[in-house]
């Protein structure tokens, strides 16, 4: 069955991050892609997604920001709660792929600026998939405005929200594997690619936030993905092969940072330090573009 989402194009690259919908309350809790979701009047419920069995019009009132109204249709096999006729609603994240989703505008130019602005985006990274998905259209009628019903219930938000963050990350082990299996690429190769675009993830999360301050669990992370980057260089397998236990050296490099010594480039604590700088020409997430083309550049991925 069709259901539609009416939201605004400036979720756009939030959605493509992640390849996926949620209430808006998932955005400011959990640790990856976008912290914020721009609500609109025909989907305004902080729990809850809406969606409608039908397409119709809706607009987005004038502003200094690029906001215009965007449709997305997905063709799915699941029923959904009915709120009322004609609508339905989730309290859970709505996974989108690019054979069953299209993102459907009302004119051509909202959906050139739309695309104009994913050019720059820090996370958008599948827009090319989608490309044959995206199109304009019109339609009869305006949605309605949707009374929240307080009876409804809803689940344990931070249960789902904490199954969406092990989704993530099996399905950025999945596209590395795929990359890997495709490009004869090798394990190390793969995982590293892996590990910096988690890092852009993190990184583009921390910029959107409003203190651009990581948070403990962002921060536990990024210090794994660190240490798993430091790990990688070539100091560290000769040390391994002398030792021949991998924490052990873990713990002698940590013994070394304590006094001064240090064996990779990557200033970690500059790179997170740098997230309090403007977004713009931001020298942590060039840092992380740069070694993610790098990476690219060996293992031929396009």
């Amino acid at each position: 069955m069709k259901y539609y989402i009416p939201t605004s194009s400036l979720n756009f690259n939030n959605i493509l991050s992640t390849e996926s919908v949620s209430p808006k309350i998932f955005y400011g809790k959990r640790g990856f892609g976008y912290s914020r979701w721009f609500t609109i009047e025909e989907n305004n419920i902080e729990h809850l997604s809406l969606l409608y069995d039908s397409p119709h019009m809706f607009e987005r009132p004038k502003s200094d920001i690029e906001d215009h109204p965007m449709l997305i249709e997905i063709d799915i096999d699941e029923d959904f709660p009915k709120m009322t006729d004609g609508v339905f609603y989730t309290d859970r994240t709505i996974y989108l792929n690019p054979w069953q989703t299209k993102f459907i505008f009302f004119c051509e130019n909202d959906k050139k600026i739309t695309l104009s602005l994913s050019d720059s985006s820090l996370e958008t990274k599948l827009v090319r998939l989608y490309q044959k998905r995206i199109c304009v259209k019109q339609f009869k009628g305006m949605y309605p405005k949707i009374h929240f019903e307080n009876s409804i219930p809803v689940g344990n938000t931070d249960s789902l929200i904490e199954e969406d963050y092990v989704l993530n990350k099996m399905k950025g082990l999945l596209y590395g594997y795929y990359i890997g299996a495709n490009l004869s690429s090798t394990k190390e190769q793969v995982q590293k690619l892996d590990t910096l675009r988690e890092i852009l993830n993190i990184f583009s999360s921390v910029l959107s936030s409003l203190d651009k301050i990581p948070t403990n669990t962002q921060s536990y992370r990024l210090n794994e993905l660190f240490d798993y980057l430091d790990s990688q260089q070539p100091i560290f397998a000769d040390i391994e092969e002398v030792v021949g236990d991998k924490q052990v050296v873990g713990r002698i490099f940590s013994v070394f940072k304590r006094y001064g010594y240090v064996f990779t480039s990557i200033d970690r604590t500059k790179l997170i330090h740098g997230l309090q700088n403007d977004i713009e020409d931001n020298l942590s997430l060039t840092w992380v573009n740069s070694e993610i083309a790098r990476t690219k550049a060996l293992m031929m991925v396009p």
